[in-house]
């Protein structure tokens, strides 16, 4: 699994053959995207003309099927949360929740390797749900990003794009800061 960061809550995740765009945002490029999620459907951080093809949309909760790629949408504190699961991984995108979540949502991410998070999430929630690779989001300034990785306690790594397997994993929670791409 590849995944790129775009800026604000939008990653793109390649999945095999399969491509994961999440909230597409007005400054991304055009790309192309077999699946898209949608965390808030009001927001005005969602363009949806951004995206080539005809990708399947997800903005509702439920289970989706999308050829190798399973999704569970969640609607916890008004916002959607996606969990992606394929290539032996669980992947997590949490978008800013308004209030903290309650101990059956948080057994409900439970297992999560990646967990996609905005910066503005409380660090109790994410050491809750101990993800293997936490992936910060939603900063618009060093400052915003130098605040979290503070909070969160650990020595981050930046790269590109992150590549990774269930077998590259590490054994303890790694932060890691993906460079946003256009």
């Amino acid at each position: 699994m590849i995944i790129n960061f775009l800026g604000n809550s939008c990653f793109k995740l390649k999945i095999g053959t399969v491509l994961v765009l999440t909230d597409p945002a007005p400054q991304i490029s055009k790309l192309e995207a077999d699946i898209v999620t949608i965390s808030a459907k009001d927001s005005e951080q969602i363009d949806m003309s951004r995206v080539k093809n005809d990708p399947f949309v997800i903005n509702e909760p439920g289970e989706y099927e999308i050829k190798d790629v399973s999704v569970l949408a969640y609607f916890f504190a008004n916002k959607n949360i996606f969990v992606f699961q394929a290539e032996d991984l669980r992947i997590a995108h949490l978008v800013d929740l308004s209030t903290d979540l309650t101990q059956d949502q948080i057994e409900e991410l439970d297992g999560i390797d990646i967990l996609l998070v905005d910066v503005k999430q409380n660090v109790k929630l994410i050491n809750q749900i101990e993800p293997a690779i936490v992936i910060p989001m939603g900063y618009t300034s060093e400052a915003g990003l130098n605040d979290f990785i503070k909070n969160f306690g650990k020595e981050e790594e930046t790269l590109d794009k992150l590549t990774v397997t269930k077998a590259s994993l590490p054994l303890e929670s790694k932060l890691i800061v993906l460079q946003r791409k256009s």
